[in-house]
């Protein structure tokens, strides 16, 4: 029955983890919506940003909050990857988790429809909101003359890198929406890499994670270099230089199609390490 997936047992599942974790849910929902909203209505006032000339047709805080959203997407990704097997942190949770009826594939569709799925919906909608939010406040206090508006959904998907300069990389019609497409494939493996931690490491899974990636940072960056050095050449002229007949275009596609592999490999990992969690629990 680990592979079996019955919808009406997904279900019960579902209603089971959610009412038991009701408290700590809607703490980490009144979190991914309140973060935001008060961040950009906060930083918005307290740094002036409107009372200094704009660019026209652009509002001065849609820099500052496609920085902050992203970095706070980041960390949220993490927190609640690290998360997704929360419980199976206790023993008696752990156990009680182990023999519930669902099998392990409802379980893992469970988790990952509340820690991946409804976070990545949440988050989004709660940014929107923080703007609209930002937008109401800031026209109460910001000058007459100010231009404020609603972050444009094309600025949103182009980190604003709108006509920014990517012409030069030979990137095709759609090279302002690199920036966002790395962004979200970085979100997407880094939430992965936690999710996969949060199943080998019970305790600290977060904090162990982030230093496991920190060491496994540091080792591809030396590979990349180390790659980079074979396949482009050194300044130095040591190390061999190969040419291929690849354009950017491909490069970023071959980079993106591993990267979402990546993500579901992970992903795969981690599940079948919580299927083999039973096993590992008895011994």
């Amino acid at each position: 029955m680990d592979n079996i997936f019955n919808s009406t047992r997904f279900v019960n599942y579902l209603v089971k983890y959610t009412t038991e974790n009701k408290r700590t849910l809607l703490i980490n929902l009144a979190l991914i919506i309140g973060l935001p909203i008060v961040l950009v209505t906060v930083l918005s006032y307290l740094i002036g940003k409107y009372d200094y000339d704009s660019t026209p047709g652009i509002d001065n805080m849609w820099v500052e909050e496609i920085t902050m959203f992203s970095i706070i997407f980041v960390i949220w990704a993490a927190t609640f990857g690290s998360r997704v097997f929360s419980s199976m942190s206790a023993k008696g949770n752990r156990i009680d988790t182990l023999t519930n009826p669902a099998s392990y594939l409802e379980k893992f569709a469970t988790y990952m429809l509340i820690y991946v799925v409804i976070f990545y919906i949440v988050y989004i909608g709660a940014t929107f909101l923080a703007d609209i939010m930002r937008v109401w406040i800031a026209r109460m206090y910001a000058p007459k003359d100010a231009y404020i508006a609603p972050i444009p959904l094309e600025y949103v998907l182009t980190l604003g890198n709108v006509d920014n300069g990517y012409d030069r990389m030979g990137l095709g019609a759609w090279r302002n929406y690199l920036p966002g497409l790395l962004l979200v494939n970085s979100i997407l493996n880094t939430q992965a890499f936690f999710t996969l931690g949060g199943i080998v490491w019970s305790k600290n899974a977060a904090l162990k994670t982030f230093g496991c990636a920190l060491a496994l940072n540091f080792i591809m960056s030396m590979a990349w270099i180390w790659g980079m050095n074979i396949f482009i050449g050194s300044d130095h002229g040591i190390m061999p230089r190969f040419d291929f007949d690849i354009s950017t275009q491909q490069f970023a596609w071959i980079f993106g199609s591993i990267g979402i592999l990546t993500t579901i490999l992970t992903y795969w990992l981690a599940y079948a390490r919580f299927r083999e969690s039973e096993i590992i629990d008895r011994w």
